[in-house]
């Protein structure tokens, strides 16, 4: 250091870069020296911001070299949402259009009651205008589609009747009433399938009366309630 002034000096600075075999050797060399006592701070500040002015478009260059480089994604008009996911399923399973516009601007979550109107309407002979009717009055759309299609399959798919096509009426009825629909065609098909003078409509009733407070198994709860 000289007397009444500073002197900085800027070693030889190599950055190394590689990528797709591609090397790039930035080398910076800056001397400054003498700047003097009089006004250093006011020289030390521009000579920063002259220093720092090469640096931007090296850190872009470095950027857009490892393909770093941000863009503003614009939205594009015809991406779909879940609505139009919801209105073309509707449709798709004979639904009107006024009845799919009306259904699914008030669903809570609109693909999964499409999602659960196309699993019954697709999977039993219930059709989709009355899959809707159902789908759209629970919390849990799909997994009341999967309880009718369950009990369609494991009770009804074995004989296909007239008689079958009530109880798969049936089993949407009590599959949307229930609040557990997956535990609900779980005990249906087993009742069906393991208790012999059990038919699929009283295995329904019996699985749905379950989920109710068991009055059998404790008459004294309902002495000890209030009237």
């Amino acid at each position: 250091m000289t007397p009444g002034g500073l002197i900085f000096s800027a070693t030889l600075t190599t950055i190394q870069w590689s990528g797709d075999g591609v090397n790039f050797v930035l080398v910076l060399t800056r001397m400054l020296s003498s700047i003097g006592s009089n006004g250093s701070k006011h020289s030390f500040k521009n000579y920063f911001q002259q220093l720092r002015r090469p640096f931007a478009p090296i850190g872009c260059g470095l950027l857009m070299a490892s393909g770093m480089v941000f863009a503003p994604i614009a939205a594009v008009a015809g991406d779909w949402n879940q609505f139009d996911v919801c209105v073309t399923e509707l449709k798709r399973n004979g639904v009107s259009d006024d009845a799919a516009a009306s259904g699914c601007s008030q669903a809570i979550i609109p693909k999964e009651m499409s999602q659960c109107v196309n699993m019954i309407s697709r999977n039993t002979n219930i059709t989709g205008i009355v899959a809707l009717q159902s789908c759209f009055q629970v919390r849990r759309p799909v997994d009341l589609g999967n309880c009718v299609v369950d009990i369609d399959r494991g009770v009804v798919g074995r004989n296909r009747s007239p008689e079958g096509e009530d109880v798969t009426m049936a089993a949407l009825n009590s599959c949307r009433q229930s609040l557990l629909p997956g535990r609900h065609s779980e005990c249906v098909l087993a009742l069906s399938r393991e208790v012999s003078d059990f038919t699929p409509q009283k295995a329904m009733n019996t699985c749905l009366a379950a989920e109710d407070f068991p009055r059998d198994l404790f008459p004294a709860y309902s002495e000890t309630q209030p009237n």
